[in-house]
């Protein structure tokens, strides 16, 4: 099981919607991440001992464990959709704290990809703009993780963006990587009628006008106190990483800026001979780091088939060649 860690609400509330569901019982949960047995009662969900909950952090053993649980006792298929499909604003966490104030759905949708390590840093989404539409990419880090957990996910997304927004998202296409399920129907009525299976990716495709939708009750003050803590959060997460994963962090969470040695540097608080020494002793460098998340969303990029301008500005290279250079020094074809 991983050492990582998660936002504990988000281990609530799936335990939470497991036990309305009868899908585990309380007993399970007392066996599985016992320190959480605080926040429930009969009527399943008590109020936080602590008003910080919202920035507490458990195990990603507890919620990986809690869907493995529920993926072997369901008795219906389907159950990750339904999961994902409710929307619970007491499980609003600090990531969805900070997005809620956000102006438009296009500004929520960056910050919580390039934050999406404050929810489960084995979330990986990617979000690529096309010409006339945005394509967001889903899939776990962890292949430990059950397709009803990625279910979970993918409806959850549409389901928060539109509690935000105030209305259904319309999604023009979907796709995903495994074999198309027994409850497929349930599919069409979340992700509508274009949805491929056994895709190459997991994948919403939106259009740009849902993108500029604004969220009607955003406050930019909100959105810059809330999104300076998810910072500080986010600094302590890092705090306890080898510099090589802190680096990994920074430029998955923002390659364009980061990509870029000193903005990393003052970010870490380090010299760049301090840096490199560090380094040095971990056995890597930057230009080795920056150069296998490059590949890591390169890939990807092939998979939602950005085209080469796109693959360019995704990536921070300031022409084809440069991108094709890398291509061949990855070994991978677009």
């Amino acid at each position: 099981m991983s050492e990582k860690s998660v936002s504990a609400i988000a281990v609530i509330d799936l335990a939470r919607q497991l036990l309305a569901l009868n899908i585990i019982r309380r007993q399970d949960i007392e066996l599985i991440a016992f320190p959480l047995h605080q926040y429930f009662t009969d009527k399943y969900w008590s109020e936080p001992a602590s008003a910080l909950v919202q920035e507490q952090r458990s195990p990603e053993a507890y919620l990986l464990r809690l869907w493995l649980l529920a993926e072997e006792n369901a008795l219906q298929p389907g159950f990750g959709l339904t999961i994902g499909s409710t929307v619970n604003e007491k499980a609003k966490g600090i990531l969805a704290n900070w997005i809620s104030q956000a102006a438009t759905l296009a500004e929520v949708f960056d910050i919580f990809n390039r934050h999406i390590m404050l929810l489960n840093p084995s979330e990986s989404w990617c979000l690529s703009k096309k010409k006339n539409s945005y394509v967001l990419s889903f899939k776990f880090l962890d292949s430990s993780y059950p397709v009803a957990a990625i279910e979970r996910s993918m409806s959850a997304l549409l389901a928060w963006a539109g509690y935000f927004c105030g209305f259904t998202i319309p999604v023009i296409r979907a796709g995903f990587a495994y074999a198309r399920p027994e409850h497929h129907n349930d599919y069409d009525k979340i992700f509508g009628k274009e949805i491929r299976f056994s895709a190459g990716s997991n994948y919403l495709v939106l259009s740009r006008e849902v993108m500029r939708l604004p969220i009607p009750h955003a406050n930019p003050y909100l959105k810059q106190v809330i999104g300076e803590r998810a910072k500080s959060i986010l600094h302590q997460l890092s705090a306890n990483k080898s510099l090589s994963e802190q680096i990994n962090v920074l430029l998955s969470s923002d390659l364009r800026r980061y990509s870029q040695q000193q903005y990393v540097c003052e970010q870490l608080h380090m010299s760049r001979s301090t840096l490199y020494r560090k380094l040095k002793a971990e056995q890597t460098s930057f230009s080795e780091l920056l150069d296998k998340v490059r590949k890591s969303m390169a890939q990807r990029g092939i998979e939602n088939k950005l085209t080469v301008e796109q693959q360019c500005q995704q990536l921070c290279f300031y022409d084809s060649s440069s991108l094709y250079k890398a291509y061949r020094r990855w070994s991978i074809s677009p």
